[in-house]
């Protein structure tokens, strides 16, 4: 009999370690179908950092340089040499899906389709690693998989989306050190260092995180001493180049950070804590999360200061402020992208409130708790899914930032650019060259061909003035009735000249083609 018994205990777990894999299994299917399903339209703008970062991978992977000449850099100095120092490890990941699909849009957004659906995957894990419980892991997996905001940012070639999941890969595997698997203190290390390469808020981000990883394993550094060594060891290699570089080129690295520090003002103090209290605003909330993630994440708040989780409070909590400093230092809060690492945060709070308000008083659970999970997983998804509709997504993540060159009118001027002695661009659109490297796949190692001639702005970013036989300029300057010019006009430039041909984009603005013949 006991022998039956035993078996049937196996059995009985061997069952529910198979449901809980296929739940799991279905959470990153609906993650990637929700970031991957029409990737290379939606959102329809394709922006001018989208395109600069699709080329230098492609500059990369045709001459090992970028796309202005620096061979393999740490920092890639994009649209300026002053103020745009870009960090590499997103770019370097885009190499290989360039190499197997080409330059276009699904290639050099596909990385972060991947990195968004990883970092569902690690949410999962975090969370059932802080609390114990897979059902607490599943929901914040799934709550993450459906979050709007998050879905948004695993849709563009933008790389702050590899920010938060070396950010939660890294406290996964320390609190897996700190239950004494020695190896995952080393793994530690490799994360945090890689965390550096991700996105600018990370250059602070990874002090912050890697003091407080070391405050809270203090004890367990007297046991493992060889074992933390090699972390750090391994830590300062790794992350030794980009060091030295930001270290060696520190007015040029921070040229940008200086011009968006509140440490410009004298009242920075009282900046910081506002910027801080931005993000926990109902506006901020009702903005970027459905009303029951705002519930739930409201509910796990409450339990975890009123009960036995003062552990998991404090790491939480901890690590969801540490997420916020970065961000809270710059000036245009709230933002999005420089926020993004308290999103997975934001989630498994969330996902522990659900869990909670399954419990009775009595000390019971629901009694058909599966049925009601997948009741509440579909209620969930219905809910999010309006919140999507109602916000008009993808249409309504397009504001000034987003500014778009259609590739329609860069196939339509490489076509007849050689009936005209220039193509006349208006400068009021944000770096257009780099759609023409982008959309005609022009061969990197011919840019010296082009003469690119660029000028600074008052912020010290750059413009390109003319390359090739493409010029930009303000029109009402450059407009010559004589000249046997193509011009590209915006809606209120050379009002009193009829278009040959319109473009229309995305946020409903207009290109139009305008020529003298």
């Amino acid at each position: 009999m006991k022998i039956k018994k035993d078996q049937f205990i196996k059995l009985k777990m061997k069952n529910e370690r198979i449901k809980i894999t296929l739940i799991l299994i279905s959470i990153i299917l609906l993650a990637t179908v929700l970031r991957i399903i029409n990737l290379a339209n939606w959102p329809l703008s394709f922006n001018q950092d989208e395109a600069l970062n699709g080329y230098e991978a492609y500059s990369i992977l045709k001459t090992g340089k970028d796309h202005r000449g620096n061979p393999w850099p740490i920092f890639f100095e994009g649209f300026s040499d002053k103020v745009d120092n870009r960090l590499p490890l997103y770019i370097y990941f885009t190499v290989p899906f360039v190499a197997i699909f080409g330059l276009n849009k699904f290639a050099v957004r596909l990385p972060a389709v991947i990195f968004g659906v990883l970092t569902v995957l690690m949410a999962y894990y975090l969370a059932k690693e802080l609390f114990k419980k897979e059902e607490i892991g599943l929901l914040a997996a799934f709550f993450l998989a459906i979050s709007p905001w998050h879905i948004f940012l695993s849709r563009i070639n933008l790389e702050t989306i590899t920010t938060p999941f070396f950010l939660i890969l890294t406290i996964y595997f320390f609190l897996k050190g700190r239950e004494g698997k020695k190896f995952f203190i080393i793994l530690t290390g490799i994360s945090l260092a890689l965390l550096f390469y991700t996105y600018h808020t990370a250059k602070l981000l990874v002090p912050l995180l890697g003091t407080t990883l070391l405050f809270f394993s203090r004890k367990e550094i007297k046991k493992n001493k060889s074992y933390f060594f090699l972390a750090c060891l391994l830590f300062l290699i790794i992350s030794f180049p980009l060091l030295f570089i930001q270290i060696s080129r520190w007015n040029q690295i921070q040229g940008r950070f200086n011009q968006i520090s509140i440490f410009n003002y004298s009242y920075w103090p009282i900046l910081f804590i506002h910027n801080l209290l931005t993000y926990f605003t109902p506006k901020f909330f009702l903005t970027h999360y459905p009303f029951f993630v705002i519930l739930f994440f409201i509910i796990g708040i409450i339990f975890l200061i009123k009960l036995k989780y003062k552990k998991e409070m404090i790491i939480i909590l901890v690590f969801l402020i540490i997420s916020l400093i970065p961000a809270a230092i710059l000036i245009g809060n709230p933002h999005s992208h420089h926020s993004m690492s308290i999103i997975p945060f934001i989630e498994i709070i969330a996902a522990f409130g659900c869990w909670k308000t399954l419990e009775i008083k009595r000390g019971g659970y629901i009694k058909n708790i599966n049925m009601f999970l997948v009741l509440l997983f579909l209620f969930c998804f219905v809910i999010n899914l309006n919140f999507l509709i109602k916000n008009r997504y993808p249409y309504n993540f397009i504001n000034g930032f987003y500014q778009y060159i259609p590739s329609e009118l860069i196939t339509y001027l490489e076509k007849n650019k050689d009936k005209y002695k220039e193509i006349i661009f208006t400068n009021k659109a944000n770096q257009p060259y780099i759609f023409f490297l982008f959309f005609t796949n022009y061969p990197p190692e011919k840019i010296e061909n082009l003469n690119i001639k660029r000028t600074y702005l008052p912020n010290n970013l750059q413009v390109v003035t003319s390359f090739d036989k493409y010029k930009f300029c303000n029109l009402a300057d450059c407009y010559s009735p004589k000249e046997n010019n193509l011009y590209v006009a915006k809606n209120d430039e050379l009002g009193n000249l009829k278009a040959k041909k319109i473009f229309y984009n995305v946020d409903g603005s207009i290109l139009k083609i305008i020529t003298n013949d």
